[in-house]
């Protein structure tokens, strides 16, 4: 990524699997939109881009709330703090089901998940190692 963001331009790390743009109101503040399948998805037709969700920008003093769709900024509503905080406890739930679904989990004292069970792909790499 470049070290100085221009506004009106998405800039895509493939390798980091991410874009960073500046907000779409002109505040001037940099949008970090890391792609994952529980995060922000991107499309590219071979000439304009898409993200999805939408963009909301809570925590910056603008509040600004807009999609990316076919390269361009589509305004979207306003959310209240409730509807933000709702939507934040939603994401979380969401993301720890998604990883506790994957065949090989771990945490971070990088003790066994599943009650001390080895998963089929947890073997699989120890296999390799």
């Amino acid at each position: 990524m470049p070290k100085i963001i221009e506004e009106g331009i998405l800039y895509i790390s493939p390798e980091f699997r991410a874009v960073i743009h500046k907000c779409a109101c002109g505040c001037g503040e940099k949008v970090h939109t890391p792609l994952s399948p529980k995060s922000w998805k991107m499309v590219y037709d071979g000439k304009q881009i898409s993200l999805d969700p939408s963009i909301g920008n809570w925590s910056f003093d603008c509040r600004s709330h807009y999609w990316i769709i076919n390269s361009e900024v589509h305004w979207a509503e306003n959310w209240s703090h409730t509807q933000v905080m709702k939507k934040r406890k939603m994401d979380r739930e969401e993301v720890k089901e998604y990883f506790a679904s994957l065949p090989y989990q771990c945490n971070s004292d990088s003790t066994l998940p599943n009650n001390g069970r080895k998963t089929f792909w947890r073997k699989i790499v120890d296999f390799f190692k």
